[in-house]
């Protein structure tokens, strides 16, 4: 039987309208309709433990992949900060100064400097919240 021809079938057992049900051909009592009603259940709550199991490793596997786009986007922005700190600095006033004396290759290697240690710190707090997610089973 469909699934659809055991619902109704349970519904005509409950509102007595034997003639309607699709069971009467198999002179139906009503524990047949209750054995097909129970096989159904059965049948969707396995599909719904299959289909729950599913979107879990869905869910963690995007989580997995968001995590590490976001620490590869970190690296990368640090390595595009890194990049302009060697081109140009900008002074007080504003201006625009090209990094080629030594005040301005110790400021630009100052910035570098710190945007990989922020990087590294960025990225390995991250990386422990991973592991840590990972330990309890987040």
């Amino acid at each position: 039987m469909t699934d659809n021809e055991i619902k109704k079938s349970l519904g005509c057992c409950i509102n007595n309208k034997c003639s309607e049900c699709p069971l009467k051909a198999m002179n139906c009592s009503k524990n047949v309709a209750m054995a097909y009603a129970n096989d159904l259940i059965n049948r969707q709550q396995a599909d719904n433990e299959r289909l729950k199991k599913l979107l879990e490793e869905a869910d963690v596997n995007y989580n997995k992949c968001a995590k590490r786009f976001y620490k590869e986007a970190i690296k990368e922005f640090a390595k595009r900060l890194n990049k302009e700190a060697e081109e140009v600095v900008i002074d007080r006033e504003g201006d625009f100064v090209f990094a080629n004396d030594k005040f301005y290759e110790s400021v630009a290697d100052w910035c570098k400097e710190t945007s990989n240690n922020l990087t590294k710190e960025m990225v390995g707090a991250y990386s422990n919240e991973t592991q840590k997610e990972t330990e309890t089973g987040k």
